[in-house]
């Protein structure tokens, strides 16, 4: 069988893991060994890089046939120090072109201070997300409007929701990324109209995809749609 080891830049991501692999059943991907791993902040990468390439797999008894890391774009150069820095203009295109950029900058980094030979070299594959793991939880506007009204606070997020430049609830998919950049930003005032108080990562955001986002097909395909960097990270895990 064949085995894929995604890293993961946050401690908790294990309800990630879980909706990335949904994303996978609801795509019709191949069954294959899917494992998690958290290298606990973006330095933590280079530290582990070659230790998870090299480690057998409990059910393969192998190493994996390709080590994925996924980490956030919106600190370009705490995964690479000469990473170029984002396009400003509202240009999907120069956007795109900036990520391939910033992947690529990245991965050769790893490649280089982590002293990987050229087996190892060949499974290993980066994939950024823009712009973060809350960006995943905006882009499911319906999910977060659900969890205000489980605190009675329906109205209260509806109208903060109403009043944002754009309207994440009336924003084209593809333009998404493109508007709404500062996505934690946006989580605290979330939670600031719901339980005010701000947003705590490493807890709400895996709540929030456990109960609202992960278990609801509609929502994991408009996620999918509105971050485009999840669909290129499914192509790698095949």
């Amino acid at each position: 069988m064949r085995s894929i080891v995604i890293a993961y830049e946050d401690k908790y991501c294990e309800e990630l893991h879980r909706f990335i692999k949904r994303l996978r059943n609801d795509n019709g991907l191949p069954g294959i060994c899917l494992e998690s791993r958290s290298v606990q902040g973006t330095g933590g990468f280079i530290n582990d890089v070659a230790k998870l390439l090299r480690t057998p797999l409990k059910q393969t008894k192998l190493p994996p046939d390709r080590l994925v890391c996924l980490a956030d774009a919106d600190r370009p150069q705490n995964l690479a120090p000469d990473a170029p820095v984002a396009p400003s203009s509202d240009d999907n295109d120069a956007l795109d072109r900036w990520v391939f950029e910033l992947e690529k900058s990245w991965w050769d980094f790893l490649v280089r201070e982590a002293h990987l030979h050229a087996e190892s070299t060949a499974r290993l594959r980066v994939i950024c997300l823009r712009w973060n793991k809350e960006s995943l939880l905006v882009a499911s506007p319906d999910a977060l409007v659900d969890y205000a009204d489980k605190h009675k606070r329906r109205d209260q997020l509806q109208s903060l929701l109403d009043a944002c430049n754009p309207r994440p609830t009336m924003l084209a998919d593809a333009d998404f990324i493109l508007r709404y950049r500062k996505t934690d930003s946006c989580m605290d005032n979330v939670f600031q109209a719901i339980e005010n108080r701000n947003y705590k990562k490493g807890r709400d955001d895996e709540d929030l995809l456990r109960d609202q986002i992960s278990p609801n097909e509609a929502r994991r395909a408009q996620v999918l749609k509105r971050c485009p960097d999840l669909e290129r990270l499914l192509r790698e895990l095949i």
